[in-house]
């Protein structure tokens, strides 16, 4: 008898946890944790919590709340949302989640990183760029003023893209309107990009950027090319977490990570 229970107990701390007693008629069923060697009584069937949130303030309400009072877990911030176990290492895991989607002023960001028209630049710089670009850079890019037809033919020298000249600046020569005369536009090449990366926190982010622009088929093409990018993503995301850390979530740890 003996040597059959120590039998059975190696057996399923081989499979990692099984259910040892259980009666299809009973409200609870008991399991058994190999990492602990306790017997632990659970609900049959449970209510599980898996919340998800869509801004920071309810996400943090909720987890300081009275609902959350008897729980003690991990919050983990992730690339793309933040995730707590309210209950870390339990069997029946209660959770709750903030996507963090991108920002409207980065979603534009990363459009300008791949590339735009003048006028598709021009759009973004005056309603999702807002704020987040130096008015000077509006300006600049206004100085081009030529028809569609004149973009074609327009001539772009981009001997400041290389660092290497005091001036760091691009320079278009293009047909003015009308076609009759030569206008010349003189474009800085270094901006910094300053605001969210994430709708849900309210941190300003800095990203230093650098012009090209191309002469393309259908006309001048305008794009940013990011500098340390990753790093910029990497501070964010940090930021993130000492600010969960100081939000009073006194029963959670906080971690960069993923669940």
């Amino acid at each position: 008898m003996i040597s059959e229970a120590i039998n059975r107990i190696c057996e399923l701390a081989q499979r990692g946890m099984e259910a040892i007693m259980m009666d299809n008629n009973a409200r609870e069923k008991t399991w058994f944790l190999p990492s602990s060697g306790e017997f632990k009584t659970y609900p049959k069937d449970p209510l599980k919590r898996n919340h998800i949130f869509t801004t920071l303030e309810g996400f943090t309400d909720y987890l300081t709340s009275k609902h959350c009072a008897e729980d003690s877990g991990i919050i983990f911030v992730g690339g793309g949302d933040i995730v707590v176990d309210m209950r870390y290492g339990d069997l029946l895991p209660q959770r709750a989640r903030l996507p963090l989607n991108h920002s409207e002023e980065y979603s534009s960001l990363i459009n300008m990183m791949g590339g735009l028209k003048q006028k598709e630049l021009w759009r973004e710089l005056i309603t999702a760029q807002d704020g987040c670009l130096p008015p000077d850079l509006l300006l600049a890019i206004g100085q081009i003023q030529t028809s569609i037809t004149g973009e074609g033919s327009a001539e772009v020298d981009n001997v400041g893209m290389g660092g290497s000249s005091s001036s760091n600046t691009v320079s278009v020569t293009f047909p003015k309107i009308g076609g009759k005369e030569q206008g010349t536009a003189t474009i800085q090449v270094d901006w910094t990009w300053t605001g969210r990366v994430w709708s849900a926190f309210e941190h300003m982010s800095t990203l230093d950027l650098r012009l090209e622009i191309q002469q393309g088929e259908t006309g001048l093409l305008f794009i940013f090319h990011p500098k340390r990018l990753d790093k910029m993503r990497d501070d964010t995301r940090l930021a993130l977490v000492e600010h969960l850390k100081g939000a009073g979530l006194n029963n959670f740890t906080v971690h960069e990570g993923t669940l």
